[in-house]
């Protein structure tokens, strides 16, 4: 795979939160590196998180574009910062300020390209794009991402906003494959066949788990009990499923 782009219709669905649990995961999937790009317009849901303190003037995306024209894989890289001490986890630093995603169109435009060239790096690509009809959004990023998931909290407001979304999304990306409504915390209040129900399409789950939810999001070093807990263990089958439904001839 080369890039998963994850986004929602509506606030606070769980998008950064689905996005870290995917990146911790990832290598323990798959065997690959995994590259988070903090590509939210609203401004970044990690910096003051489970980035706080350890972004250097030299990381993140507004010093690539800034740096690099015409960026490559390496240069992407370079912009990185390592979750982990393998470096098997890395995290492209987004933007703290809404302003500034207007200077991004062109990076934006480029990802699909180096998400491919990263693809040979053993690098796959996990895009946190925020909300969807932001008027700096990554559109390019959405159509031609290999998979979308469409986050979306089991609430009435948030499937009727959800259901328009799919519908925009899904002629964006024609002929690629829909998107795929991803609910985060099931029974509150509604289930997710409740929800698929209503949106008449398939969906994913991630199961929210409070502790390690907010131990991920703040940056803690992994424990044990963290590696055991009901979040990442519902991401690693969350992330087996992703990949069991990429089309013909994407490899994993």
């Amino acid at each position: 795979m080369t890039c998963l782009v994850l986004c929602s219709a509506s606030g606070a669905p769980g998008v950064t939160t689905a996005a870290l649990a995917l990146t911790w995961v990832w290598p323990q999937v798959t065997d690959r590196r995994a590259l988070l790009v903090d590509a939210d317009p609203s401004g970044s849901g990690l910096l003051g998180g489970a980035l706080a303190a350890r972004v250097a003037t030299e990381a993140g995306v507004l010093a690539l574009a800034g740096d690099v024209r015409a960026p490559d894989a390496a240069d992407v890289l370079a912009h990185t910062v390592a979750l982990d001490p393998d470096a098997t986890r890395l995290v492209l630093p987004g933007i703290s300020d809404p302003v500034q995603a207007r200077s991004l169109a062109a990076l934006w435009a480029a990802l699909p390209d180096l998400a491919s060239d990263l693809h040979h790096q053993a690098t796959d690509v996990i895009v946190d794009a925020g909300r969807v009809g932001h008027a700096e959004e990554p559109t390019g990023l959405l159509a031609e991402a290999d998979a979308l998931l469409l986050a979306v909290s089991p609430t009435v407001p948030a499937v009727v906003a959800t259901a328009a979304a799919m519908r925009r999304l899904t002629a964006l990306r024609a002929p690629r494959p829909t998107p795929v409504p991803l609910v985060v915390g099931e029974r509150h209040p509604y289930t997710a066949r409740e929800v698929e129900r209503a949106l008449r399409t398939p969906v994913a789950t991630l199961a929210l788990e409070t502790p390690a939810a907010d131990a991920l999001n703040a940056g803690e070093a992994p424990t044990g009990r963290w590696e055991r807990s009901v979040l990442l263990r519902s991401a690693r089958a969350l992330a087996q499923s992703v990949l069991a439904g990429l089309p013909a001839g994407v490899a994993p």
